[in-house]
């Protein structure tokens, strides 16, 4: 779903709709990790540190997690992932 995915979040990104922008985003970068498709890392990174960015300018998270917690789930779910992290942390 990624061809439809994308261009989504980036139409919501685009019109400030960012709790809806964040919530594409997350799947997108839940279904690189959870596939654990290594040549999408890059990407995946890319959305994470773009839901750091789109956090600050949420203030009801209504139903769905606060970032902080989706990060650190994933984090704890996919902590082993080594090739993931340092691309998120800017170090490759």
């Amino acid at each position: 779903m990624y061809l439809s995915l994308l261009p989504l979040a980036q139409t919501m990104e685009t019109e400030e709709r960012s709790l809806a922008a964040t919530i594409l985003y997350r799947s997108l970068l839940t279904s690189i990790l959870e596939r654990g498709y290594t040549k999408a890392y890059s990407y995946g990174a890319q959305y994470l540190k773009k839901l750091d960015t789109l956090a600050a300018s949420i203030s009801d998270w209504g139903n769905f997690e606060t970032h902080d917690l989706f990060k650190d789930r994933i984090y704890e779910a996919h902590k082993q992932k080594r090739s993931f992290w340092p691309k998120y942390e800017g170090e490759s």
